[in-house]
């Protein structure tokens, strides 16, 4: 993309995107609670 404005602006909502979608702190809590219900079967 040569425009450099049109480039900002989409790589902003597209960083938007990610953080609104991909938040890790969210996945990591559902790692930890899969991880303990998978241990807890194996007891």
């Amino acid at each position: 993309i040569r425009d450099p404005l049109l480039r900002a602006r989409l790589g902003e909502a597209a960083e938007g995107r990610v953080r609104s979608n991909f938040d890790h702190m969210a996945s990591i809590g559902q790692l930890k609670q899969l991880f303990q219900q998978e241990w807890q079967a194996a007891e």
